[in-house]
């Protein structure tokens, strides 16, 4: 998955998460230096190392304020990579779950 863009689609409940959970799981195998920032909607929980962002993280808050929260950190993480220089974040895997529901 290197220097890549995965876009994974399809039907609410359909695996989507799971699937890059995998993903993220088998790449940390592969790179135990990989920086993996993964940003989810919800209370998801994921079985490998990794900067989670998810509802979670703010226990005091009702689940759309803290889906708020979420993707206002995702925000926050874009625009710090948007100054950077091309290809600087080699070992970076950025994981974006329930993208729409953060929109």
């Amino acid at each position: 998955m290197s220097s890549q863009v995965i876009a994974i689609a399809g039907t609410q409940r359909g695996g989507k998460g799971t699937l890059a959970a995998i993903l993220a799981t088998l790449s940390t195998a592969l790179d135990p230096g990989l920086n993996t920032q993964y940003f989810t909607a919800g209370v998801d929980v994921y079985p490998f190392a990794c900067n989670l962002t998810s509802a979670l993280k703010y226990p005091e808050k009702d689940a759309d304020r803290a889906d708020e929260l979420v993707a206002r950190d995702l925000l926050k993480f874009l625009k710090g990579l948007d100054g950077s220089d091309p290809y600087s974040h080699k070992n970076l895997l950025l994981v974006i779950d329930e993208a729409m529901r953060l929109l």
